[in-house]
């Protein structure tokens, strides 16, 4: 899949079937995470950003980590577990840290916010 235009596509993260103490989690609490942000790994740039790549968001590229808005963009699903987004660059609120990365590198005080 390749979005078009200002585009972004991220594949969501699954959610857990059920809890680290065991519980599963009933489809009704499951339906009302969907107020939450997601997070995903970025699978493609939209097609006006790869002819211009001067545009491209700083930090955002193939692979990098986000937390995308909730209510953004339009589901798809492909198979019973795959889920992908189809998002504008303003619904991303976070370029998440990857795990090679240590948290300390990411400077989250006010000051840096501002």
């Amino acid at each position: 899949m390749k979005p078009l235009g200002k585009n972004i596509l991220v594949k969501l993260d699954v959610r857990p079937e059920k809890t680290d103490g065991g519980l599963f989690i009933p489809q009704t609490a499951k339906d009302r995470r969907s107020d939450e942000a997601q997070a995903g790994t970025i699978v493609s740039i939209g097609t006006w950003y790869v002819e211009n790549p001067s545009q491209i968001p700083t930090g955002l590229e193939k692979g990098q980590r986000v937390l995308i808005m909730p209510f953004s963009g339009v589901e798809i699903t492909i198979g019973p577990k795959e889920k992908y987004k189809v998002i504008k660059y303003k619904d991303i609120c976070v370029a998440l840290p990857d795990k090679k990365e240590k948290q300390e590198d990411f400077d989250v005080s006010p000051k840096a916010i501002m």
